[in-house]
């Protein structure tokens, strides 16, 4: 999810760094950046390109600057070099003011279906974004754990005040957040001072931002943008044999939405998690005099009995057999075409060691000292 929503804020602010504007899907957004590049504006490319090298060069600057964050100093600094110098780019354009904005809540008139499914559909989008994101940035810090019963209580109680006074539904978003965690914050105040710096900065200060030009923001968001698509994410994912889910999740989220991203990247994760369970690797091979059949998996269950009897029906007869038996869990399928098998191999005058727990339904992890010895024919009779 956050691959895709970095690539997203890239694709769309590379645009505005190049003097354009962004499109409304990512697809547009990808084909028409070659155009863009070669009607690029080269004032605001270069205020742009600056802010990039601004924050990449704050990471090796002296420990005692540190606490300035980086992208104050980037912005502030080429906002200041485009009104000392003769730059003529696209700045930031406030129309109006937020509280021009404020007003009581209007009740619809009718259509109270297409109402309810907004609704809905926002309250769905929101909170799985909320959450996802807390997850990320509580990977980010070692303070506090977020408490996700609380977030969705503190966004629902936003949500309607929000809507009260007329204002856009409230989300907690990965961007500003993890921009909070880069710039040293501590604890929650830090999403509250946000709230702050922009009410000022936007009623008493209006003037001052609209003196910023937009490729500076956007060069700044590129590379937050970039900052979301970590290498160590894309290793682990490789680690674990999940690069499939990262790629169609960050493929999903760019090129349709967040929420139908999020949902296809969990459909996928669990239906590989449920081929993961369900498929048992069933080998055999002869070991000087023996044979050897490993059956080791999450599970053994039906689905794997076409290669578990195939496997076992190509040992030949009368020879000596140790199954090491290695699943979490044997289904009674399973179980019963092992006992069958083992009953008749006992029977055409072979020995079967099975090693491991043989119950349907139990733990049967490896265990040197789980040897189960079949009964021979003519020692029973």
């Amino acid at each position: 999810m956050l691959a895709g929503i970095g690539i997203t804020i890239a694709l769309q602010q590379a645009h505005v760094l190049l003097g354009g504007k962004s499109k409304s899907t990512a697809w547009h957004n990808l084909i028409g950046l070659p155009g863009q590049i070669i009607g690029a504006h080269r004032p605001g490319m270069l205020l742009g390109v600056l802010v990039i090298v601004i924050l990449i060069a704050w990471r090796w600057v002296p420990a005692r600057f540190r606490f300035i964050p980086g992208p104050l100093v980037a912005i502030v600094a080429v906002t200041v070099t485009s009104v000392a110098f003769p730059f003529h780019v696209r700045r930031i354009d406030l129309d109006g003011s937020p509280l021009d904005a404020l007003q009581l809540p209007d009740i619809p008139h009718g259509n109270w279906g297409a109402v309810a499914i907004g609704v809905i559909t926002v309250a769905l989008i929101a909170s799985v974004e909320s959450l996802l994101s807390a997850v990320s940035v509580d990977r980010m810090h070692n303070g506090p754990r977020t408490d996700f019963n609380r977030e969705l209580i503190g966004q629902g109680a936003a949500n309607v005040v929000s809507g009260a006074l007329g204002g856009l539904p409230v989300s907690g978003v990965i961007v500003r957040s993890s921009t909070n965690v880069n710039a040293g914050a501590k604890s929650r105040t830090s999403s509250v001072m946000h709230g702050v710096w922009i009410l000022l900065f936007t009623v008493p200060f209006a003037e001052l931002v609209e003196e910023i030009p937009t490729a500076a923001l956007a060069g700044l968001l590129i590379v937050i943008g970039i900052q979301l698509l970590k290498p160590a994410h894309i290793e682990t994912a490789m680690k674990h044999g999940d690069l499939a889910v990262y790629m169609v999740t960050a493929f999903s989220v760019v090129f349709l939405n967040l929420l139908h991203g999020v949902i296809i990247g969990l459909a996928l994760a669990i239906a590989l998690t449920g081929w993961r369970v369900i498929r048992a690797r069933v080998e055999a091979k002869p070991v000087g005099d023996e044979w050897q059949v490993l059956i080791e998996g999450p599970a053994c269950t039906f689905l794997a009995l076409p290669r578990l009897t195939r496997v076992l029906a190509a040992i030949p007869a009368g020879t000596a057999v140790t199954v090491d038996l290695s699943v979490n869990y044997l289904d009674h399928a399973a179980h019963q075409a092992i006992s069958d098998w083992q009953r008749q191999f006992a029977a055409t005058g072979g020995a079967v060691r099975i090693r491991g727990l043989l119950a349907t339904g139990h733990l049967a992890r490896r265990r040197t000292s789980d040897l189960i010895e079949p009964e021979r024919p003519e020692a029973a009779a």
